[in-house]
C-alpha cells in the first residue's frame, strides 16, 4: 500500500516538474518571438519620382496623434492608424499623450 502510494507521489511530481519546465521553456520562446520580431512601421514607400521629406511640428494646446495625421497625413498613405503608427515609431512615442509646445516630427511626400 505504502508503496503504491509512493509511487503515485513521484509519478505526480514527475508530471508537475515536467509541466512547468514546458511552460517556462514556452514562455522563453514566445519572449523571443516578440523581441526578434520587431519590425519598422512603414506606411509609405516611395516612388522613383517622389521623396519623403520630414519637418518638425509645434504641438498646440488640443493637439493629437489623430488630429496631426489629418492634417498632415500623405494621400499615399494606406491609412491613419498606419501614419499614426509611424508617428509613434519616429518620434520614439510610448503614448499617444502630446505636450503642448514640444516638438513632433511628422513626414510628408514631395
Amino acid at each position: 500500500m505504502k508503496q503504491t502510494y509512493r509511487n503515485e507521489r513521484r509519478a505526480a511530481g514527475r508530471f508537475h516538474r515536467r509541466f512547468f519546465v514546458t511552460l517556462f521553456i514556452s514562455a522563453v520562446m514566445i519572449c523571443m518571438i516578440g523581441y526578434f520580431n520587431k519590425s519598422q512601421v512603414s506606411a509609405y514607400e516611395p516612388t522613383d519620382d517622389q521623396t519623403i521629406c520630414y519637418k518638425s511640428i509645434l504641438i498646440e494646446p488640443g493637439d493629437s496623434l489623430w488630429s496631426i495625421a489629418k492634417t498632415y497625413m500623405p494621400e499615399e498613405c494606406d491609412s491613419i492608424n498606419t501614419y499614426i503608427d509611424s508617428l509613434r515609431e519616429l518620434n520614439n512615442l510610448d503614448s499617444d499623450e502630446l505636450q503642448a509646445n514640444e516638438h513632433l516630427m511628422i513626414y510628408y511626400i514631395d
